[in-house]
């Protein structure tokens, strides 16, 4: 005899509440999908460009960036006495990210989707007088654990691991639905 689906529902219920009361390996194994996307504390660089900045200094208007690295976000904050702005872009929306050297390998910037470098070398992120190679790669490679961590390649694996643990519940579902006496629904 079919129970009805109220009691099934109950009784599942009971069996849902009853094995979460103890720890056990799956739900050990639960908590691995939080560990499957990586979480960063949160920095940030002072990235103005000072020979931009010195050019400002007849018109009083010197002009300070600064790029924080959040938890799921990257900003790039431009300020000076008349305005300021700010861009934000989560680390999946990051495709460009690159090192690139200016006068003759002396120099480096940052080439990336927030401040993306033209045709003739001009844009990008310059932290410093240009001469600061060391931060901009410790920026890019910050970047870059991020990206991967949080970003396209994370939320891969995040739904790859949903789809298992789906497929797992799909087989064992209909025999826990069986055990209790109730009846798998057709289609």
């Amino acid at each position: 005899m079919i129970q009805p689906f109220h009691f099934q529902t109950t009784k599942l219920y009971r069996l849902v509440v009853r094995w979460s009361a103890y720890p056990s390996p799956a739900l050990a194994r639960e908590s691995a999908m939080e560990n499957l996307m990586q979480s960063f504390p949160e920095r940030a660089y002072d990235v103005t460009n000072w020979i931009e900045a010195l050019m400002g200094v007849c018109c009083c208007l010197i002009t300070r960036k600064t790029l924080e690295l959040q938890s799921e976000e990257v900003v790039l904050r431009t300020q000076n006495c008349c305005c300021s702005s700010s861009q934000r872009r989560p680390y999946a929306q990051l495709t460009l990210l690159e090192e690139r050297s200016l006068c003759c390998g002396t120099c480096a910037q940052i080439n990336s989707d927030l401040a993306p470098v033209n045709d003739k070398g001009e844009g990008g992120i310059v932290p410093g007088c240009g001469c600061s190679s060391q931060l901009v790669r410790e920026i890019v490679h910050e970047l870059n654990l991020r990206k991967d961590g949080r970003g396209k390649v994370a939320q891969m694996r995040q739904q790859k691991f949903m789809l298992e643990k789906i497929s797992k519940m799909a087989i064992q579902f209909p025999v826990l639905l069986t055990r209790l006496g109730g009846a798998i629904p057709s289609r």
